[in-house]
């Protein structure tokens, strides 16, 4: 029993020990540019979930391609990912960015996709009325002209 209340005292004690903060890096990204980065990751990983075998089948690097395309590196990304999840207010306020990125993106396709509804829908209402036409065109001169008689 004595045995079990020290392993349990000890356990309390490193349990408890504290832990320090993330110092800033040297080359920390700053927020928007991080806000950058982390909306291309997210739009990476919705073409993931939307089209998984494509994207296997690329045999693209994706976390390269974006590490490159900011101008970082995987070490530089991760440093500064931990600074900001260390420092909630920061990371939120880079990921309140992101959202409205991803919010402002969403309007302009939906509004996109609601123009091009309406344009599909126009051009099926006039295929119809020219197909009406032509029908009652064809019943018109159906009653017009005398049948032949063979």
């Amino acid at each position: 029993m004595k045995y079990l209340v020290l392993i349990g005292l000890i356990c309390a004690v490193v349990a408890c020990q504290s832990i320090d903060d993330i110092k800033k890096p040297k080359n920390l990204i700053d927020k928007d540019k991080m806000a950058d980065i982390l909306y291309d990751i997210a739009m990476l990983n919705a073409g993931k979930s939307y089209s998984p075998v494509m994207m296997q089948e690329s045999e693209i690097d994706y976390n390269e391609y974006i590490f490159k395309k900011h101008g970082i590196d995987s070490l530089q990304f991760a440093k500064s990912n931990a600074y900001y999840t260390d420092n909630l207010d920061k990371y939120l306020a880079v990921f309140t960015l992101v959202e409205d990125r991803i919010k402002a993106e969403k309007r302009k396709w939906s509004d996109t996709l609601v123009v091009e509804k309406k344009r599909r829908d126009s051009i099926q209402e006039l295929e119809r009325k020219a197909r009406d036409t032509v029908n009652r065109a064809e019943r018109v001169v159906k009653k017009i002209m005398p049948k032949e008689n063979n």
